[in-house]
């Protein structure tokens, strides 16, 4: 939910980024809010945490992504803490 929620977003600003759409800063504000925080919140974890949670949730990638950066049991050990770290933070 939160990676749709992300995804969303940063569509909704690129769109009128781009001129597709032209609304309101007053309408995109809360767009941005939603940006900025996901995005700093992810900038803040340590570097694994961060690994998995920007391909996981603001890539929003599936499958064995991680193989080319760590093991399974690896990637499995630090992805639990990875998102308690990370909707802690939120």
């Amino acid at each position: 939910m939160i990676a749709k929620s992300y995804m969303s977003s940063k569509l909704i600003l690129r769109e009128n980024e781009l001129g597709i759409t032209n609304r309101s800063n007053s309408y995109l504000e809360p767009y941005r809010f939603n940006v900025y925080h996901i995005e700093t919140v992810v900038s803040c974890l340590n570097e694994d945490d961060r690994l998995i949670i920007a391909n996981e949730v603001i890539a929003g990638k599936k499958g064995a992504w991680y193989h080319q950066y760590m093991s399974a049991p690896t990637y499995y050990r630090h992805r639990k803490a990875a998102y308690t770290n990370f909707l802690r933070s939120l």
